[in-house]
């Protein structure tokens, strides 16, 4: 294994820590709704984490699949999605 792949498996690591220490301030009520799905899009949107592993961290904080997208949705209707949202236009 190279240091590159090293790397990027140790920067996908921390990615999908920070995203489920994000759903566990949520949840547990230490981080408001929208700051927590804020942050966790802001990593969408610059795309080092994909909506399908969201999707499982998620469901590993009881969290489903339908919500996910729904919050998304909504996130996006307020305005928010980086480098996705941009794209479209």
């Amino acid at each position: 294994m190279t240091n590159t792949t090293e790397r990027r498996r140790q920067r996908d690591a921390a990615i999908e820590s920070s995203v489920r220490g994000l759903f566990a301030d949520w949840t547990g009520g230490t981080l408001d709704k929208w700051a927590a799905y804020g942050a966790i899009w802001a990593h969408l949107d610059s795309r080092q984490i994909t909506l399908r592993s969201i999707r499982r961290i998620a469901s590993d904080s009881g969290i489903s699949n339908d919500v996910i997208n729904m919050r998304r949705r909504d996130y996006l209707k307020m305005g928010g999605g980086g480098v996705a949202r941009n794209a479209a236009r």
